[in-house]
């Protein structure tokens, strides 16, 4: 049986600890949180998803328990604004949202007046609710 060297690595590893520890523990690598208020959307409402572009440009979607309606929200620069949603049913809420770029994205959820899925696509500064297989424009403020 061939011997093993363990005293060899261990000592690599010991001797690189002091220079690799800062990079995990050092309060630099970490980001630091800023709290940026939401507008107001109703009395009582919540989020279930976002989706961010870059660090300036980003979207959250959720549900306006006061309004029975699903809740846009965009933020641009260091501002969320709340975007008129468009008409779905009574009662229905929005639950998450992918952007392929700025510009292009989609957001779903669920229609609960009618027992079905949501689906509302942006593009171009437009905000289009889609029933197969088609979508219905209503303008969002860009």
């Amino acid at each position: 049986m061939k011997p093993r060297i363990l005293g060899h690595k261990k000592w690599f590893i010991i001797s690189f600890l002091p220079f690799i520890m800062p990079i995990f523990f050092s309060p630099s690598v970490y980001a630091q949180w800023t709290s940026v208020g939401p507008p107001l959307v109703s009395t009582y409402w919540r989020l279930h998803g976002v989706y961010f572009t870059s660090p300036s440009n980003g979207w959250a979607v959720g549900w306006d328990g006061t309004n029975s309606r699903g809740v846009l929200l965009h933020y641009s620069g260091d501002t969320w604004t709340s975007v008129p949603p468009p008409f779905v049913s009574s009662s229905w809420e929005l639950d998450s949202v992918h952007f392929t770029s700025p510009g292009e994205g989609w957001a779903v959820g669920w229609d609960g007046a009618n027992s079905g899925g949501v689906l509302v696509r942006y593009s171009g500064g437009y905000m289009d609710l889609c029933t197969s297989p088609f979508c219905e424009h209503v303008l969002a403020p860009r």
